[in-house]
């Protein structure tokens, strides 16, 4: 990321991951929204083009506070409670600003949580996009530390081989979501089609948290290495 940030001529860099997909095309109507925020918001940094995960629901609705005038939202979080509120100022899926990340000699950390301590101190929220584009796919393999658990391996042979693909959204589809109320948060699980018959909605992002049972044998085997 860093390396990119310094060799990139462009004014925007997107940052994706490889457990992200790009949905849908991005429009000139999604730059505009972009341009117009960075215009308004002259010390913000970052716009966020994910969806929201369903699984966090109840605590996104209670937090996240529409911006018609900015096509998006802004979250709000407690910070004295969460004093690194990732996705309030900063996520790994996001539109960066280069010269002003460049203006505040910035440099990339190695977790999420520090490097949104770190927007935090250096800029102004970040803007949620009304209008998505892509999204963490559900279901990943996952591995800590280059290693894996026996609740990992039993999940991902129940999840089975195949990458949990969204389905590429038309454009009437992306017509209907330009044209909702903001009221209409944009999670995932409505206006997003898995291409696999399997998924469990809300949808896990890694393969572990989508089964209690596979949850359960993960942390007992963390827990006790940890004690080890």
């Amino acid at each position: 990321m860093q390396r990119a940030l310094e060799r990139t001529s462009g004014d925007y860099l997107l940052f994706l991951q490889d457990d992200a997909q790009l949905v849908r095309p991005i429009e000139s109507a999604d730059l505009a929204c972009i341009d117009n925020f960075f215009k308004r918001q002259q010390q913000a940094a970052f716009v966020g083009p994910a969806f929201l995960k369903g699984h966090r629901r109840r605590s996104i609705i209670r937090q996240i506070r529409p911006q018609a005038e900015l096509q998006g939202y802004y979250q709000r979080i407690n910070e004295r409670l969460r004093p690194r509120p990732v996705s309030m100022y900063y996520c790994d899926l996001s539109i960066a600003h280069v010269p002003r990340l460049r203006a505040a000699n910035w440099q990339f950390k190695e977790s999420e949580g520090a490097n949104a301590a770190q927007a935090r101190m250096q800029f102004s929220k970040m803007l949620h996009m009304a209008c998505p584009f892509v999204m963490h796919v559900p279901e990943v393999p996952m591995f800590r530390n280059k290693q894996t658990t026996l609740g990992a391996r039993l999940a991902a042979r129940l999840s089975g081989p195949d990458v949990k693909a969204f389905a590429y959204v038309s454009a009437a589809e992306i017509e209907a979501m330009r044209s909702r109320p903001l009221s209409v948060l944009p999670f995932a699980e409505d206006f997003l089609k898995v291409t696999s018959a399997n998924v469990r909605k809300p949808f896990r992002y890694n393969a572990v948290s989508a089964r209690l049972s596979t949850r359960i044998l993960h942390k007992l085997e963390m827990l006790l290495k940890h004690r080890r």
